[in-house]
């Protein structure tokens, strides 16, 4: 069988010091067989020697490894220069599908601005669907969407672009059509139209025919979406590769067999149930392996023709435990949280090997966000965290009721979320149900208009919107004269009655509750005949009202009547 030819670009100088002159190159892979051994590089001599081409023999190489190859000078004066080395990776094409790189992360960028670039879950294949904003972008007029994705070992992949046409929307309404059609095409094949059920947004999953199309051959497929007012979408293509089936018809066949082997030795076969899907699940030795070192873990499946899957691979950390045996720990809690928000504990029932499913309230508004996850065990130690990005539409709503956390408030200026004055507990003591009751006591206030603000904060980090009001805080008590009486008027909410009237003979006290009113006035009838000098203090009820406030227990002012 004859191999291609790898193609190893480098970019190799070297001067000659005290004006020699190079006049021999030569490399070697992986082992030096010693001066003049390796294999010559034809070079023109001279005092200053580049090599940027070098064509290495794939019959040389083993697949899929990592090479070192080294590259070395020779003077006129027949002294040899240090060896330089360069690391490479060894890559050849299975004949019938693709040695596996996982993607870890996408690139995109609008015309010519700065990438943006994110993080995905490490696959083989991807899938990455997300609603990118276009905030900024000059409306009515084209632009360019660019993408690109980047592998495990480095590699970045190529860009693809898309053209699409931003539309100014009318004031005041969302601008959507239904979409009514879909249409595909194969290569330049006549169009197929399908009809639609119509709506503002469509996933369309279809198992399409490829008869006819030529086998062993790559094709295009192009698909592109027709809406109620008769407008086309820009057409979205894919290139696919049409394999020959053995009987000319689709296939399945049963798996019956799933291999695993650490760094592609020792591989290890166990049987499985046979079915066209199987799900191998299972705790895998890692005894043997060199500690605290990265190893590669790679899985492929044997269906009943006895033929094999391309193999997948991921790679593992083997950490050295403390005594040098295995320790087992149960797992006994799961923590997650959404972006910055506070970690949520979650009780499971203890044990070595735990699997976690439970539908998460989120709250989270729409847009772009992350999902983190830990395992805690038994002794309060945690796992790595686990991050997971997930995307909410506008108009999907929150998942269920949050419970509520913690609350805030502010007099006057807003200092922004999380700066506020803290509300330690509600009314019943604890932060642990959907509806909570606060009652918050301001005192010292200056006389004039004011602005109170409150805002609370759910299980997962977050902050409701601000609830405000404004409140006047006037005299807080005025003392007139009628005849004989004395006439009490006070600022307060009319709703939290009685109020309780107070009098003392001085400002020390003691205080006497001389009535109530459910009124914002009182009178205290014929004081004037016994007395010359007294001071009054008034309180209000406390219902529990929110926005409610208690007049000082601690009079600011009195007035003497002498």
């Amino acid at each position: 069988m004859k191999r291609s030819l790898l193609l190893l670009c480098l970019l190799c100088c070297v001067q000659a010091l005290s004006a020699l002159t190079l006049t021999q190159a030569e490399y070697f892979l992986n082992t030096d067989p010693g001066l003049r051994n390796g294999i010559a590089i034809p070079i023109s001599p001279g005092d200053d020697v580049s090599i940027t081409l070098l064509m290495i023999p794939s019959t040389m190489l083993d697949s899929n490894a990592s090479h070192d190859v080294f590259i070395r000078y020779r003077a006129d004066d027949g002294l040899w220069s240090n060896t330089e080395r360069r690391h490479f990776f060894a890559h050849f094409p299975i004949a019938s599908g693709y040695a596996g790189r996982d993607i870890t992360a996408v690139e995109y960028w609008f015309d010519d601005q700065s990438p943006i670039f994110v993080e995905t879950d490490d696959d083989p294949t991807m899938t990455w669907a997300a609603l990118i904003p276009t905030s900024g972008l000059t409306t009515n007029r084209a632009h360019k969407f660019s993408t690109r994705f980047f592998g495990s070992h480095g590699q970045v992949g190529a860009v693809e672009s898309r053209y699409f046409f931003i539309h100014e929307p009318i004031p005041g309404i969302w601008y959507s059509r239904d979409v009514t059609h879909v249409e595909y095409q194969f290569d330049s094949n006549p169009p197929v139209l399908i009809d639609l059920v119509n709506s503002q947004e469509i996933d369309w999953i279809s198992l399409l025919p490829t008869t006819g199309l030529q086998v062993n051959m790559q094709h295009k497929l192009t698909v592109r979406y027709f809406d109620e007012d008769g407008k086309w979408s820009n057409p979205e293509a894919r290139y696919f590769f049409a394999i020959q089936s053995q009987s000319g018809t689709v296939e399945y066949f049963e798996i019956t067999h799933v291999e695993y082997s650490y760094d592609d030795v020792n591989p290890m076969l166990v049987d499985v149930t046979d079915g066209q899907s199987v799900s191998y699940a299972a705790l895998i030795a890692s005894l043997g392996l060199q500690v605290n070192h990265a190893h590669k873990l790679s899985v492929r499946y044997l269906d009943s023709r006895g033929l094999w899957s391309n193999s997948e691979a991921r790679y593992v950390f083997v950490h050295e435990s403390p005594i040098g045996v295995v320790t087992w720990f149960d797992v006994a809690a799961v923590e997650y949280w959404i972006d910055g928000g506070a970690p949520l504990q979650v009780d499971i029932a203890d044990a070595h090997n735990v699997s976690y499913a439970g539908l998460v309230a989120h709250n989270a508004g729409p847009g772009p966000h992350h999902f983190y996850f830990r395992y805690v065990e038994a002794s309060g130690q945690v796992s790595n965290t686990e991050h997971l990005p997930f995307f909410v539409w506008s108009g999907a709503g929150p998942s269920s009721a949050a419970r509520l956390a913690g609350a805030e408030y502010f007099v006057n200026a807003d200092p922004g979320m999380g700066n506020g004055v803290q509300i330690t507990f509600p009314q019943d003591g604890a932060w642990d149900e959907q509806d909570e009751n606060t009652l918050t006591v301001l005192t010292g206030l200056p006389v004039g208009v004011h602005r109170f603000g409150i805002r609370f904060k759910d299980e997962v980090g977050n902050w409701s919107h601000t609830l405000a009001d404004t409140f006047v805080v006037g005299p807080a008590l005025v003392i007139s004269i009628s005849g004989n009486d004395i006439v009490l008027s006070w600022i307060a909410n009319p709703d939290n009655i009685p109020f309780h009237i107070y009098r003392a003979p001085g400002v020390e006290g003691p205080y006497t509750e001389i009535g109530t009113s459910n009124s914002l006035s009182y009178t205290d009838t014929g004081i004037l005949n016994t007395e010359s000098r007294r001071v009054y203090h008034i309180t209000t009820t406390n219902n529990g009202i929110l926005s409610s406030f208690r007049l000082p227990e601690t009079p600011p002012a009195q007035k003497h009547i002498d």
